[in-house]
């Protein structure tokens, strides 16, 4: 369904509605949590699709390890996604132009 709001009072009660929920911003054809070679930067190293630097790896790269500073990370916030968005448009233009 499709929905216009006429001010911004209207869109802040259906974000209300959604607090609580995580959101991973993505390009428009992206995956949301493997990335593909024209997803990273040229110097970025990925791993079937798993960008090297998000994670922490064994010596022979066939484990993720677990460790409480890496990993994906989740916009919590409406004003922290849109942030996020704001980056994402802003390093496209610069990649792109």
């Amino acid at each position: 369904m499709i929905q216009q709001f006429k001010i911004i009072n209207d869109l802040s009660e259906v974000i209300k509605e959604y607090e609580g929920i995580l959101c991973r911003p993505t390009q428009r054809i992206s995956h949301p949590t493997l990335y593909r070679r024209r997803d990273v930067g040229r110097n970025e190293k990925i791993l079937k699709g798993v960008r090297i630097r998000d994670w922490l790896f064994s010596e022979d790269k066939k484990w993720v390890l677990p460790h409480d500073q890496m990993g994906l990370s989740f916009s919590s916030t409406y004003k922290n996604l849109k942030q996020e968005l704001r980056y994402i448009l802003d390093f496209r233009k610069s990649r792109y132009s």
